[in-house]
């Protein structure tokens, strides 16, 4: 025996009459009455044998300026309140604590529940994110950076081609020799992917943290790298610590000799290069880029924004050397200097193109760092 379902009853007075929806006919003549004739919806719904609250539905549902649903149970004043509150909260804890919206329900003494907080925050676009890693500024680093930016904001991006002959930089590099080695570091190197609920630990939902060292099976190797607006133009794998007797051997060594062979016909040329007290700026250092005609331009303290190998050089080599290893088997195994070889052949072939655009982009870190009167400049996404 099949059952079947009873047509379901209006409950305000609906004695006889069946629910059912409001068909094309019914809806054109209740946009007549109520348009032309101004009728009220009790009267439509007595022409149409109709319950009033039906008629009144489809009448206002089709006002755009009338909002449906539930009234908020926040304003927009108190949103804005909350948030400002939530600025001031952050900025008392300085990082010692996590500010959470029972933190803020309970200080704001806010009647809301912590769900609707929550709402009202990702409608204005207010999410939970991680602390970004920058580095911690004084307030003389402050000064510094924003003094540099006063001097330098209307520099063209020419000039900071032509006035500076070599950037340089030192870089730790860990050498990945077999198919798990490559795994992890490619692992490491991805930002995410999509997912569902309840698939955040899956295997192939996870990364290695950062923080926890990893056995690659191979000692890493330290690389001074120098560029200019066209090419790579020093890349010593460093065999010495690197200290003040190393620092000045490469100033006399292969930087003098790079730039020589770059620009035979000057005596004097100009480095970037960052503040590192153990090597560059020790006194034997010195004494060498003086020897050599070398003088420098230099940059603010704690400022790797500033500086082409640290915000682009280096990570462009890492993702070009990930970017070839995905192609290799898991089986595979280099030698120590095979990958040492491939990673110099990496370096030296990065185009022109994209060593001029990182050099450039200086003329626009410049006034960022202007803009934030020396603080923290925005790089990459802006989340």
């Amino acid at each position: 025996m099949v059952k079947t379902q009873k047509p379901r009853t209006q409950k305000k007075g609906a004695k006889d009459t069946v629910w059912r929806k409001m068909s094309a006919e019914e809806c054109r003549l209740t946009k007549m009455w109520r348009e032309q004739d101004g009728k009220t919806p009790g009267e439509i719904a007595q022409l149409l044998h109709r319950n009033k609250s039906t008629i009144t539905r489809h009448i206002y549902a089709k006002k755009a300026d009338l909002k449906q649903g539930r009234r908020s149970a926040l304003s927009d004043t108190q949103i804005d309140a909350l948030v400002s509150k939530t600025e001031s909260y952050i900025k008392q804890a300085k990082g010692r604590y996590r500010i959470t919206f029972d933190l803020i329900k309970r200080r704001s003494r806010m009647r809301a529940s912590v769900r609707t907080l929550r709402r009202a925050f990702h409608e204005r676009g207010i999410t939970f994110k991680k602390f970004r890693e920058k580095p911690d500024l004084t307030e003389d680093d402050v000064k510094d950076r924003y003094r540099f930016a006063q001097k330098h904001r209307n520099r063209t991006a020419a000039s900071w081609l032509t006035s500076i002959d070599m950037h340089i930089d030192c870089k730790w590099f860990p050498v990945y020799l077999n198919g798990k080695a490559r795994h992890h570091a490619a692992r490491q190197k991805t930002f995410g992917a999509f997912r569902g609920r309840a698939q955040g630990l899956a295997k192939h939902h996870i990364r290695p943290r950062k923080d926890l060292k990893f056995n690659t099976g191979a000692r890493g190797v330290m690389v001074l790298g120098g560029i200019g607006p066209n090419k790579v133009m020093v890349w010593e794998y460093l065999k010495k610590r690197w200290n003040a007797k190393t620092a000045a051997e490469m100033y006399r060594g292969p930087i003098a000799t790079a730039l020589r062979q770059a620009k035979p016909s000057k005596r004097r040329f100009v480095l970037l290069e960052d503040n590192d007290p153990s090597g560059f700026k020790t006194k034997a250092a010195a004494r060498a880029k003086t020897e050599s005609g070398i003088g420098t331009f230099d940059i603010p303290k704690r400022s790797p924004q500033l500086n082409v190998l640290d915000f682009a050089v280096w990570s462009e080599i890492n993702r070009r050397m990930r970017k070839q290893e995905l192609a290799y088997s898991a089986n595979k195994k280099e030698m120590r200097q095979q990958y040492l070889n491939r990673l110099r052949r990496t370096a030296m072939r990065l185009p022109s193109k994209f060593l001029k655009a990182s050099i450039k982009n200086l003329k626009t870190r410049c006034q960022h760092l202007y803009a934030a009167k020396g603080g923290q400049i925005q790089e990459g996404s802006s989340d």
